[in-house]
């Protein structure tokens, strides 16, 4: 008898704990689906700037005659370093360049 409830007292204690990994799991998968949420609102936001800068980098460079094409000149995937670049040339940060960028349509 002593036997039998120690079985029964094991198979309780992994069918919690089989419980407690599928409710993690759930969590991980949520959380997955939050970042893969967020990396491609990323992307989205990155594409944005990109095509903003394609529109307005004439009249930005207008603004800035000391800008040069190695500068504003970049390889795909390679657009933060480019603003990098620009930001170092007008003694700027990158998040001013960025938010130039994202706002240009407002002036």
């Amino acid at each position: 008898m002593e036997r039998y409830e120690d079985q029964e007292n094991q198979r309780r204690d992994n069918d919690r704990t089989q419980e407690q990994g599928r409710t993690e799991n759930r969590g991980d998968n949520q959380y997955r689906n939050d970042t893969g949420t967020q990396q491609d609102q990323n992307r989205g936001n990155a594409q944005d700037l990109e095509n903003n800068w394609r529109r307005m980098e004439n009249s930005y460079r207008q603004q800035y005659p000391n800008l040069t094409d190695e500068d504003v000149n970049y390889r795909s995937g390679e657009f933060d370093d480019m603003t990098q670049r620009v930001a170092r040339r007008t003694n700027r940060t990158r998040q001013d360049v960025e938010n130039d960028i994202r706002n240009w349509n407002d002036r």
